[in-house]
């Protein structure tokens, strides 16, 4: 894999139930997803990394973006994106943003008020109109958030590099 040094990689992938056979939400599920990105971040060098802040993929990458200090811009689709979620993983989020803040990196919320699943999509087409390539942890599968994404990224010739056959093989 060649070196993305100085370059802007913006972040897509699966939530939890695709990524997990068990506990989806689980800190080992997330500790596995950190190491895979710690790794590719380590080698690509990017000089800042974009995500959506969903769970598991994008949270594994702003967490190993945070451990690498690499800028993060947290491309949050709505305020209040946390407000299903499991109280922990809510928890880790609000921690998250705050550690991004502090440690130079921005919180963007992309579209104003409560959600919408429109509000997603607006928020992958922030991602790729603010990055240089892709890092992708997509099944292959042409439907869902994930799929648009990368279809986007492609649609403008931005390199994608999807590490789901990495990712299954390690689990």
């Amino acid at each position: 894999m060649k070196s993305k040094k100085g370059k802007i990689l913006g972040v897509t992938g699966h939530r939890p139930s695709k990524l997990a056979t068990k506990d989806c939400y689980s800190d080992a599920v997330l500790k596995q997803l950190t190491r895979l990105a710690h790794r590719h971040l380590s080698r690509m060098q990017p000089n800042k990394v974009i995500t959506g802040m969903a769970l598991a993929w994008d949270t594994g990458v702003a967490i190993a973006a945070l451990m690498l200090e690499i800028p993060v811009v947290a491309a949050v689709p709505f305020e209040g994106q946390e407000g299903k979620w499991p109280p922990q993983a809510q928890r880790r989020y609000r921690n998250l943003l705050a550690k991004i803040e502090r440690e130079g990196g921005d919180v963007v919320v992309v579209s104003p008020g409560g959600y919408s699943a429109k509000k997603m999509l607006v928020r992958d087409q922030y991602i790729v109109d603010n990055c240089h390539s892709l890092l992708a942890l997509w099944d292959g599968q042409e439907s869902g958030g994930t799929y648009h994404t990368v279809s986007l990224a492609r649609n403008k010739k931005i390199e994608v590099v999807n590490l789901w056959e990495e990712s299954t093989t390690r689990r």
